[in-house]
């Protein structure tokens, strides 16, 4: 198995060495380059010489690219529930609102995942139909009745946590105050200015692990057990949500990685 890490920097030339890590053989590169397209060039040439490579991590992407990328994304949705029940005591009382984004297979693992846990959860979404057999399995089987609701700011005021998946929906005046943020997305501006304008609220953003007593990020994390795992590979590159394959997985990641929050 090989992972590969790309490193771009704004100085056409291209740098390699062999690295393993975790027992998982791949390749560092730096690419110097100042032009995006020469770096995307080069990196697709290196990977058809090297076919085992399956998955990269990089602080840069290649739109129409269909390289695989890991950003730890992913990973960090199968940790929800562990978030909210090392942040919150009484995690049975609080309003959670669930804010749908591009990827609908993340936010199905996170209710997936956080429902046992809750009595109160409503879903934002502009999918309702991808939902609702999953939430119609979820009553079935908990009573929980999860309420589903187009996007809409004012309603976050009723919010006492609020997970987001979703970079395009402002909400930075609309959450109920001394609230909890957990946020799953990178780069998210909005989150940025939020931490710049609402100092009460409790903003999480970062999730590393420690894996065999090592810490890591989450991206890193993500990089192993698509590895180490065919079941987590698979998830991962399904584009829906498979409930059988999320079952299987979920414990065997759970024993492996012990959550840090920063």
């Amino acid at each position: 198995m090989f992972l590969l890490f790309l490193f771009f920097k704004n100085i056409v030339l291209i740098k390699k060495k062999k690295n393993k890590l975790f027992e998982i053989d791949g390749f560092d590169i730096n690419i110097i380059t100042n032009n995006k397209n020469h770096a995307a060039i080069k990196l697709n040439n290196f990977i058809k010489k090297n076919k085992n490579i399956k998955i990269l991590k990089s602080n840069l992407r290649f739109k129409g690219s269909n390289l695989i990328f890991a950003d730890g994304i992913f990973l960090s949705s199968f940790f929800v529930h562990r978030v909210l029940k090392d942040n919150i005591l009484d995690l049975q009382t609080k309003e959670i609102f669930l804010l749908d984004g591009n990827n609908t297979k993340l936010t199905q693992i996170a209710l997936e995942n956080i429902y046992p846990k809750v009595n109160y959860l409503t879903l934002m979404t502009e999918n309702k139909n991808i939902y609702e057999k999953q939430v119609h399995e979820i009553f079935c089987d908990s009573g929980l009745n999860i309420q589903i609701v187009g996007f809409n700011k004012y309603l976050l005021n009723n919010a006492d946590i609020t997970i987001n998946f979703n970079d395009k929906f402002n909400f930075c005046y609309s959450i109920k105050k001394n609230s909890l943020i957990i946020n799953l997305l990178i780069n998210n501006l909005m989150i940025s200015n939020l931490k710049n304008k609402r100092p009460d609220l409790k903003i999480i953003d970062n999730i590393n692990f420690i894996y065999k007593n090592k810490k890591i990020k989450c991206d890193l994390a993500e990089i192993i057990l698509f590895n180490k795992y065919k079941d987590f590979e698979k998830l991962f590159l399904h584009k829906k949500f498979d409930k059988n394959l999320f079952y299987k997985i979920k414990e065997k990641i759970n024993k492996e990685l012990d959550l840090i929050l920063q």
